[in-house]
């Protein structure tokens, strides 16, 4: 994504609803203490953690994204962290709740593979991981600088850990920025 589109899609969602699977973890207090939310955007899933009793850590290599999130979370047990995803350290099981939403499908099906070993480390027992990945019958799915995943695929990749939600998604609806395509998104809640 250019620059300009990070601007316009960070802009564009600094006023979303935190993710639903978010909010159901804090409705039912099923996890607590740290969160890492990787690829944090403008800080929304954030700062509504951390107003719901979380201290969390949010990292992502975007100057845009780090000055919003930086703003929305001001005042909060948020730290906000400019860093590449990719090669931000993830201490073994540091974290009780890791978000990556709609962070990976804009990383190399190698480097996305990296990452989510590092998420499988940095989980807590009983930690929970929170994500969207983009399936391969996505409208993108020509770009190659991204990565795409067959659900059996992703299951059998995160094997090991308990898959307390698990979903495809194919619509036809614009995104964010306006963009109409076809949404081909995995989504879920893996218990580690």
């Amino acid at each position: 994504m250019s620059e300009n589109n990070w601007k316009k899609f960070i802009e564009a969602t600094k006023s979303r609803q935190p993710v639903g699977f978010l909010i159901d973890i804090v409705k039912k207090g099923e996890v607590s203490g740290l969160a890492l939310d990787l690829g944090c955007g403008a800080g929304v899933d954030a700062k509504y953690l951390a107003e719901n009793g979380f201290k969390v850590v949010a990292v992502d290599n975007n100057a845009e994204a780090i000055s919003q999130a930086k703003q929305v979370c001001a005042g909060l047990d948020v730290e906000v962290v400019a860093a590449d995803v990719i090669n931000f350290e993830i201490e073994p099981e540091k974290y009780s709740l890791i978000v990556s939403w709609n962070t990976l499908p804009f990383l190399k099906k190698e480097e996305a593979k990296k990452v989510l070993e590092n998420i499988k480390r940095g989980l807590k027992k009983d930690g929970l991981f929170v994500f969207c990945v983009l399936g391969k019958k996505d409208g993108w799915n020509y770009k190659k600088k991204m990565s795409f995943w067959d659900l059996d695929e992703f299951e059998k990749f995160m094997e090991g850990m308990e898959f307390v939600e698990l979903y495809e998604k194919r619509k036809q609806e614009p995104g964010a920025t306006g963009e109409s395509k076809l949404w081909n998104s995995i989504r879920g809640m893996i218990r580690k």
